[in-house]
């Protein structure tokens, strides 16, 4: 019979491991793919990617 203190552990679980891998390699990759359209195809992904505004001229003050 087995109680709740039996010193049995748990083994190591692979498949989340590589679960949890493949779904950075996924991330990596959507990623690597928005910056490369960006650099290439000027894609901005809805201004997701776009580089920043430049500066330019002060505002006028207010009156």
């Amino acid at each position: 019979m087995v109680g709740p203190n039996d010193g049995v552990k748990p083994s190591n679980n692979v498949y989340s491991f590589l679960l949890i891998v493949a779904f950075t390699f996924m991330l990596g990759g959507v990623v690597f793919n928005m910056m490369e359209l960006n650099e290439h195809y000027g894609v901005t992904f809805g201004g997701l990617m776009s580089p920043p505004a430049g500066k330019g001229p002060a505002p006028a003050p207010a009156k």
